[in-house]
């Protein structure tokens, strides 16, 4: 008898599989607000694609990468100089890249159904 996934397990899956890509898309974009040339377009993308993963990360019941995906948003939305904003962006990645592992593990691991013995 195997154990499988759930939906909810599944769909988490399905979730984090394609905003993976959004994830490595969030460090280039990054990386981008450190040109002043760049700087205005990155941020738009930027805030843009951190709104699509919380609420997809919502839906989905995933509140860390919510979080975290929130906070990225919120920071690029900030004003200041650029050497704080960049470190704060750099850590919300990290943070989000280490909550979306997380998930992703918590995910794979098939849940413990209880059967009932006559």
């Amino acid at each position: 008898m195997s154990i499988k996934l759930s939906s909810r397990q599944q769909a988490q899956l399905g979730f984090l599989d394609m905003a993976f890509s959004k994830v490595q898309r969030v460090q280039s974009l990054i990386e981008k607000l450190a040109t002043p040339s760049e700087a205005e377009t990155a941020g738009r993308s930027l805030a843009r694609i951190s709104d699509e993963i919380k609420s997809g990360a919502s839906g989905m019941g995933l509140s860390k990468i919510a979080d975290s995906a929130a906070n990225i948003g919120s920071l690029v939305r900030r004003s200041g100089a650029i050497p704080q904003r960049m470190r704060s962006l750099r850590e919300g990645l990290a943070t989000l890249k280490i909550n979306w592992d997380g998930a992703r593990r918590s995910a794979s691991i098939p849940e413990v159904q209880h059967s009932e013995e006559v």
